[in-house]
């Protein structure tokens, strides 16, 4: 699948905004995937859904059984933040990626908290 094109110099602050220090192994995975813009909406949706304490760390990830890929976002978020919270936020968090989020980029694309 071909790569999108996307002009990262609207990015906005947080997350969203760290695009530019993305590592190249991942901006040429979801640039080959065609989800970059995927990838910049799900940190777009982090900043405006859950109390990140520290930048997302963004990895290519492998199967090593099937070989299959993904873009993996840790997202760093309160240690001494409830449970019910968290999961209340985390459920608004991916109900509004599933609103926003084409296709390829749901299956590519993944996202885990982490209390830090």
């Amino acid at each position: 699948m071909p790569g999108a094109t996307v002009s990262l110099a609207d990015a906005p602050e947080g997350a969203a905004g760290e695009l530019d220090r993305v590592p190249d192994d991942v901006r040429r995975f979801c640039e080959r995937e065609g989800v970059l813009t995927g990838l910049r909406s799900a940190l777009a949706l982090a900043d405006r859904h859950l109390p990140l304490v520290r930048a997302p760390r963004i990895d290519v990830l492998r199967d090593p059984e099937s070989s299959e890929e993904w873009a993996f976002i840790r997202l760093y978020v309160p240690r001494d933040l409830g449970d019910d919270e968290l999961f209340r936020m985390y459920d608004t968090y991916t109900d509004a990626w599933l609103d926003v989020a084409p296709r390829r980029a749901r299956d590519v694309i993944r996202a885990s908290l982490r209390r830090a």
